[in-house]
């Protein structure tokens, strides 16, 4: 029997970095037919570390003590995560854990194509020319016009943020697993341990 899981996600989400070691468990699970849906929130100028770090003193998660630069939006990296798909399922969950890495871990995040570029050296079996030249690949940016259009389409019992404008999305991570929402770090933990 296989189980279809949505996951909603964002690069750039400290509760989705949080979340990764139990995503990651229930996503090996036999059965599970997966598909990721990025929702690129919309970002202001602030400073995300203040925040960041009370989320990991919450979730011990694992978090740089220094941010280079404020993002201003992980589409880059939203798009890229996107791109790798198209060359395998190792290579795109490598590429999503380096881009979350490179957020979390090294305060440098990955907000421009040259940022996604140093951020994605060295991964074995990514092809990161290929890479480069998909971001901007009309179904890689369709598909990822979709999926922030999708994210903005909250179910009813889910969990929402609402964005600048208004405007409610799900919350990173949800899961919709067959016709189950799980929403948030804890539900996840709770759900996979």
């Amino acid at each position: 029997m296989s189980i279809d899981v949505v996951e909603y996600t964002d690069p750039g989400c400290i509760w989705s970095w949080s979340a990764e070691p139990a995503i990651r468990r229930l996503r090996e699970r036999p059965g599970m037919r997966w598909r990721r849906v990025f929702g690129v929130p919309r970002r202001g100028g602030a400073d995300p570390l203040p925040g960041w770090r009370e989320v990991a003193s919450e979730t011990g998660a694992p978090l740089t003590d220094v941010l280079h630069w404020i993002p201003q939006s992980m589409l880059p990296a939203s798009l890229a995560a996107r791109a790798a798909d198209h060359q395998g399922r190792a290579v795109a969950e490598a590429v999503l854990l380096r881009l979350r890495e490179a957020t979390f871990l090294h305060g440098r995040p990955a907000d421009t194509t040259d940022r996604v570029a140093d951020a994605l050296r060295g991964i074995p079996g990514l092809d990161l020319f290929r890479l480069i030249r998909d971001l901007d690949s009309p179904d890689v940016v369709f598909s990822i016009e979709a999926d922030m259009a999708e994210a903005r389409r909250p179910r009813r019992e889910a969990v929402t943020r609402e964005e600048p404008g208004g405007e409610l999305r799900y919350a990173f991570p949800t899961l919709l697993i067959d016709d189950h929402v799980v929403s948030g770090w804890h539900a996840l933990a709770e759900t996979t341990a």
